[in-house]
């Protein structure tokens, strides 16, 4: 649904399939169907309830218009249900449940009652489509990986989003192709930049002349150059730049390697931004963003996995910092025992889940029309996997 801009032209070959286009309201103007299905015509459904503007019209910017959003939101939501109604030419049918999920009666749409020559028909139970495995039963996929394959910090947050993404991406090494937005193409600069500059470290103290011509090389190659907002971009990538030189001169660098955390269950390795060691002879793992941080940044599972390999590889001497670089803020990583104790139980609850083969999906309705597996998700095969090579 995220993409339906993208599909709202149907290719030719396509045209005459026997399938239903879903679509928004909005993303149907201008376009004419046989018939046509509205669903959720309830209070709050279809017209929607007024909801707050993120980015409200200036007062006076548009004439007549004293600001009053409700106004304007009900004028449009008459407006989308007349284009929804005059899509249709031979045959149009509207819907709405009456009653919630927890059995509660919902009421109807006041538009229903402006439709005077329309036939009403009411559905008794509606026939349920049988799932694809058996419910609250793990998909069990005995596995064999090479030894080679490392369950890294990075797949086990996807395997923590969602296990059945995380079999199609990193057992099968069945990887998505992004596309390539600017800011998608600078975030990617930047972290190519931070991979240079820490190299740099190794050997000396980089100066700021030396780190923009390593940038100037990698914009070049594969930054949005010949964008409208080129310069803009260009400005922030030099701005980070310049923090991320500037926070790290006190320290020395050490080469990067993945540190392993042993678990009951298995072994994790995380692989850190980069490792220096401090002033006071305490050794840092570091971990860079580009970001913000956000209010509940140190609850994600990363940071605990850094904590836990800070202790397992330097004992009392290991410590682990977060570096935002949008903040221009570094900062000590600290979670309480509590939520440590907490999150290494999970972690060993999920690597003994992969040892076992269990993948069940993570059903979301917001997230799931998003996965580059969607349309495949339910397809995976019986029996015994042996992965012969590490993606």
């Amino acid at each position: 649904l995220a993409e339906e801009r993208d599909l709202r032209q149907v290719p030719a070959a396509a045209l005459g399939l026997n399938a239903v286009r879903l679509m928004t309201v909005h993303g149907s103007k201008g376009l004419e169907f046989e018939a046509v299905h509205i669903p959720g015509l309830t209070v709050a459904g279809f017209p929607s309830s007024n909801r707050w503007e993120r980015c409200p019209c200036p007062t006076g910017m548009i004439e007549g218009s004293d600001g009053n959003s409700k106004d304007t939101q009900a004028e449009e939501e008459e407006c989308l249900f007349f284009v929804a109604l005059s899509r249709a030419k031979d045959r149009l049918l509207i819907s709405h449940a009456m009653k919630q999920r927890n059995g509660n009666a919902r009421n109807v749409s006041a538009y229903l009652s402006r439709l005077s020559r329309v036939a009403r028909k009411d559905a008794g139970s509606t026939q349920v489509l049988k799932a694809t495995a058996p419910q609250g039963q793990p998909y069990i996929i005995p596995i064999s990986l090479p030894s080679e394959w490392l369950l890294t910090d990075s797949k086990l947050t996807t395997f923590e989003k969602c296990p059945r993404r995380f079999f199609y991406t990193h057992v099968l090494g069945l990887r998505s192709a992004r596309k390539g937005t600017a800011f998608s193409r600078t975030h990617d600069c930047l972290y190519e930049l931070i991979s240079r500059i820490h190299a740099k470290r190794l050997v000396g103290a980089p100066t700021q002349a030396e780190i923009l011509f390593e940038l100037g090389e990698i914009w070049t190659k594969s930054g949005p150059t010949g964008h409208a907002y080129e310069k803009e971009y260009w400005a922030l990538v030099e701005r980070l730049a310049e923090v991320l030189l500037a926070v790290g001169a006190d320290r020395s660098f050490h080469n990067v390697s993945p540190l392993p955390v042993d678990l009951p269950t298995g072994r994790i390795w995380v692989e850190p931004s980069d490792v220096s060691r401090l002033a006071d002879g305490r050794t840092s793992i570091r971990r860079v963003r580009t970001g913000h941080r956000r209010s509940t940044e140190y609850d994600r599972l990363e940071y605990t996995l850094y904590l836990m390999a800070a202790r397992a590889s330097f004992g009392n001497q290991g410590v682990v910092h977060a570096l935002h670089l949008s903040d221009e803020v570094e900062e000590i990583v600290s979670v309480t025992q509590a939520k440590l104790n907490g999150r290494m139980k999970k972690s060993q609850e999920m690597v003994a889940s992969i040892a076992g083969g269990e993948f069940p999906p993570e059903v979301d309705a917001v997230t799931c029309p998003r996965c580059p597996h969607f349309f495949i998700c339910a397809a995976t095969p019986s029996g015994p996997l042996v992965v012969l090579t590490s993606h």
